[in-house]
């Protein structure tokens, strides 16, 4: 049977410009935006998770609500769905987005799935099919504790087929994978609710390591202070010893290591690049293009 619907993907590395796309997008077929990123989940966590493109930092019209955000008019879902001490799974994610896409699609709206986290894309999409194995906190703590080499090395040691599809260099991947293959308790979790009559089709946006590197420093120092502010803010909370502090950009922000910070970025970019290019489905667009944008705009609305 023909699908006789289109949700869009839009996928890339970070700083390439996705969101500011796709809100200019919106603005023509008065779409929707779900966030597929890991970190923009985490409410008091704006700053940091670039939920704000960098153009709209000063921006006036912008609404913020638990799940959504509105800017320019534009509805962004996805967005402060958690606080940071609370633990959202690949698979909450992806039965959130599914059943936000579905309803949105029974209002005869244009649906965007906007994002730079390739698991979720994947999960939500069918290309992955989610593990039945609840976190295991103390089992994560203890596996944390090692380095990413010892990581890799157990994991290749139990199970080699795992390793090979394993980012070996993602430490959060390699503790998720272990604590999978050293699970003791499966869970029966429901199925996840998948689109049906539905066509996904995939644009990535990319570019030369140095143009993204770049435009990620360029990023990284317009935010500097309200990210300095930011966790300042989320100490006051009582956040100050979440694990959330610890990841990207965050972690180097507590001790003011900004250049540390810089080539986090440029190692994650690297990163998202391998994940994505995984996928022979994406159409792909280069930034660096005199006229990216322009092409990039008019094959997703054609």
């Amino acid at each position: 049977m023909t699908a006789t619907k289109t949700v869009q993907l839009v996928v890339g590395p970070t700083s390439t410009g996705k969101t500011s796309l796709m809100l200019e997008v919106c603005k023509q077929t008065g779409g929707s935006i779900i966030s597929a990123d890991s970190r923009q989940i985490v409410k008091y966590m704006d700053y940091g998770t670039g939920k704000l493109p960098i153009d709209l930092a000063q921006a006036s019209d912008i609404h913020k609500n638990d799940g959504k955000w509105t800017i320019q008019g534009v509805d962004i879902y996805g967005y402060d769905l958690i606080t940071p001490e609370q633990f959202f799974s690949a698979y909450d994610f992806a039965k959130y987005a599914l059943e936000t896409a579905a309803k949105l699609l029974s209002q005869h709206k244009q649906v965007y799935i906007v994002g730079g986290t390739g698991f979720y894309i994947d999960l939500l999409t069918g290309r992955v099919i989610p593990a039945n194995v609840e976190p295991n906190f103390e089992l994560r703590k203890l596996l944390n504790g090692m380095s990413v080499v010892e990581l890799a090395t157990k994991l290749e040691d139990l199970s080699k087929d795992t390793a090979k599809k394993t980012d070996l260099s993602n430490k959060p991947r390699l503790v998720r994978a272990l604590e999978i293959l050293l699970a003791q308790k499966v869970t029966n979790k429901a199925k996840l609710p998948y689109l049906t009559d539905v066509n996904f089709t995939y644009l990535g946006l990319t570019g030369p390591n140095e143009l993204l590197f770049s435009r990620a420093d360029i990023w990284l120092e317009s935010i500097w202070d309200n990210l300095l502010a930011e966790i300042s803010d989320l100490r006051a909370r009582g956040y100050g010893n979440s694990h959330r502090l610890q990841g990207l950009v965050y972690k180097s922000a507590l001790s003011g290591e900004k250049e540390r910070a810089k080539f986090d970025l440029h190692a994650y970019i690297r990163r998202q690049k391998t994940y994505f290019n995984k996928n022979a489905d994406i159409q792909w667009f280069d930034i660096s293009r005199k006229d990216w944008r322009e092409d990039a705009k008019a094959h997703i609305i054609a």
